[in-house]
């Protein structure tokens, strides 16, 4: 028996570090950019409920006064309410001063409370938004309860 779970052992040991480094050559976090700045939009939709984004942005410096945004992704959260509604709008930006750049929008109906996460997984060679250092903000602004009385949400980050 010892026998048997030492080759097991030994075979496997192989299979997991390649897996370990498929998985970390495959994140898109740790390919896109080595920073990140995060806001929350969160709202109550009743005494009971509430729903909540988390806007993550994955950015690089391009020079030393600038920086380049690789992607942006949305996580939503909720509590009391259906996980499978789908009456929220949320657009999300980048301030640069006052200038909006990089904007992204999901219109009522397109995701759900149960995605995992939507936006921009890459912006593609030469698209990405490029900001300044010190004068960026990230901007999350939603509406949800679409189908009844909007509730408005807002978040925005301190410049970076």
């Amino acid at each position: 028996m010892n026998i048997a779970l030492r080759r097991v052992s030994v075979l496997s040991a192989p299979a997991v570090v390649t897996a370990l480094a498929i998985g970390t050559l495959t994140a898109p976090q740790a390919l896109a950019a080595d920073r990140t700045v995060t806001v929350n939009c969160s709202a109550a939709l009743g005494p009971s409920a509430d729903g909540n984004v988390r806007t993550v942005s994955y950015y690089v410096a391009k020079t030393s006064t600038t920086w380049k945004h690789k992607q942006r992704l949305n996580f939503p959260t909720s509590h009391g309410i259906s996980r499978t509604r789908r009456d929220l709008s949320h657009v999300t930006y980048l301030l640069d001063g006052t200038t909006r750049r990089g904007h992204v929008e999901v219109k009522k109906n397109e995701v759900a409370w149960d995605n995992n996460s939507w936006g921009i997984a890459s912006w593609g060679v030469g698209r990405e938004p490029i900001t300044k250092k010190g004068r960026t903000r990230l901007v999350s602004h939603g509406w949800y309860n679409m189908n009844s009385w909007p509730v408005e949400c807002q978040g925005k980050s301190f410049a970076f």
